[in-house]
């Protein structure tokens, strides 16, 4: 028994071929995108490592003797606040500016 040729059906269409050098440039693509995002990062590291100065600013407070005694009894995170609001007067009238103008009263 001799097996017949299939002929190609005539509303079916073959698959198109892969065009040569499709995967080579997906390579190089990927290649490129990932060195530029590889000296991008280094670029950011190397800005973060100079930015490493002193940012911390030292804050002035009263001393704790200029404070009454029902505020030296008061836990010590408001005994700070009353102590900075006493070396800086300024500070809460600027806080009270802006709390107005933004409440309205």
């Amino acid at each position: 028994m001799t097996r017949k040729k299939r002929s190609s059906r005539p509303g079916r269409r073959r698959p198109r071929p892969r065009q040569k050098g499709m995967g080579r440039r997906l390579y190089v693509a990927i290649l490129i995108v990932g060195a530029f995002l590889l000296c991008l990062g280094g670029a950011w590291l190397l800005v973060r490592r100079r930015d490493t100065g002193a940012t911390e600013i030292e804050v002035q407070l009263a001393p704790v003797s200029q404070l009454s005694e029902k505020v030296r009894r008061a836990p010590p995170v408001v005994q700070e606040a009353y102590r900075f609001a006493i070396a800086n007067p300024e500070v809460p009238e600027c806080v009270k500016h802006s709390w107005t103008t933004l409440t309205g009263n």
